[in-house]
This record gives C-alpha cells, sequence and structure tokens, in this order.
C-alpha cells in the first residue's frame, strides 16, 4: 500500500466570483493554554512513585544499621523486621492516594494480622519512613510526617478531640513513646522511650518523661 502523506492545502482562483471564497484559509487550531500540561511539574506515575519511596525507605533502614560504624547490606534492610511492615504501609497509601480506599484496607489488615501494627490508611510520611520494630505501632489516619522519620515499636500517635500530631524532617521516636493531639515536632527532634509527648518539641530538641519534657542543650 502506498505511504499516505498530508496533502498541502491548494488556494483556488478559478474565477473572480469565488475568489474571495476559495482564497480563504481556515485558521490553524490553536490549543488554550489552559490544556497545556507542564512536564517539569506534571506529578510521577503512581507507580514510579512508590518505587522510588520503597528504595528511600530501604536506604534509610540501612542508613540507621551502619551509624555506629557496622557494615550493613542492602539485603539485611530488606530482610530484616519491620521491612514487609513498610511495604504494606506504601501500597495501602499510594492505592488510599488514587482513591481506591477500600482496596487499601486489604494491606491496611494484612499490616495488623502479620505484623502487630495498625497505620491509618490515609497516614501521609515522607521517604525515609522506618519502622524498626514494627508490633505495637499505632498511628491514626490524620497523622502527617516528614522524610527520615523513624519509629521503635509500641509508638502510639494518634488524635486528640480533632487535632493531630504534625512531625517534621528527620525525626526519631523511641519503643512505647505516645504523641497525642495537636502537637508539633520540628525537624531533627527525638523522643526518649515511653515518653508522653503533649507539648509541641522544637527542632533538634530531646524530650523525655511523663508528660514529655525537653532536655537542656549541652553547651557547646
Amino acid at each position: 500500500m502506498a505511504e499516505r502523506f498530508p496533502r498541502p492545502r491548494r488556494h483556488r482562483t478559478r474565477s473572480a466570483a469565488g475568489e474571495a471564497r476559495s482564497a480563504v484559509v481556515r485558521p490553524e487550531r490553536t490549543i488554550s493554554p489552559a490544556h497545556t500540561v507542564d512536564l517539569t511539574t506534571a506529578p510521577p506515575h503512581p507507580s514510579l512513585e512508590f518505587r522510588v519511596i520503597l528504595l528511600d525507605d530501604l536506604r534509610a533502614k540501612q542508613t540507621l544499621y551502619c551509624q555506629h560504624g557496622q557494615t550493613c547490606s542492602f539485603a539485611r534492610a530488606v530482610l530484616a523486621d519491620g521491612t514487609l511492615a513498610v511495604v504494606l504501609y506504601r501500597i495501602q497509601s499510594g492505592l488510599a492516594g488514587i482513591g481506591l480506599g477500600v482496596l487499601a484496607l486489604i494491606p491496611h489488615l494484612l499490616n495488623k494480622w502479620i505484623n502487630g501494627c495498625v497505620i491509618g490508611v490515609r497516614a501521609r510520611f515522607g521517604p525515609g519512613f522506618v519502622l524498626i520494630h514494627p508490633i505495637g505501632v499505632v498511628i491514626n489516619s490524620s497523622v502527617r510526617g516528614g522524610r527520615n522519620v523513624w519509629l521503635e515499636s509500641s509508638v502510639v500517635i494518634g488524635e486528640n478531640r480533632g487535632a493531630f500530631p504534625t512531625l517534621g524532617d528527620d525525626i526519631f521516636v523511641g519503643s512505647g513513646a505516645k504523641i497525642i493531639g495537636g502537637v508539633s515536632l520540628g525537624n531533627g527532634a527525638r523522643i526518649g522511650a515511653n515518653a508522653v509527648v503533649l507539648k509541641d518539641v522544637g527542632a533538634g530538641e530531646t524530650a523525655v518523661g511523663v508528660p514529655a519534657r525537653v532536655l537542656a542543650k549541652k553547651p557547646g
């Protein structure tokens, strides 16, 4: 079959009467700026975003195990306790993010039954999320966290009277700690084991005790 190419437009001038009619050229079809897509700001495909964020989570876990000079392979981070819980959380979060909240309940319930942790379907954490030991972890759906949030076992982050916690970047929460209500943890905050946080903790501060109090920073 002969290859087809678009035909060039011809201006017919058969007669003076039809000259004006034939010479009229239809304007080119233009696309309104409102219908254009800026590829630099377009959101990534959900499957790509899932893979990238999960890889960041695993690298953060590898960093956790290597922070005291020990050698930790990527395979060890994948097989370590808590990794499956993070994978299931990312799956449920991804499904909820594309409007499949009902399907998101499947990994949510699997996480509860297999790992003993309950993370709300709409809870959001940035890349580098680590559950060091997932058993006993309970996180409300309204909770929001930044990058590199690391949680030990039996941590509870819960809502109180419609107010919920907000966690910044580079947060560590020790085993058994409770963070309740509309409190905010600044970047780099550290929460000691079994602390009950009812007030804001500033950037770089460490809070311990019941109720939690901020430790004075050492001079220098």
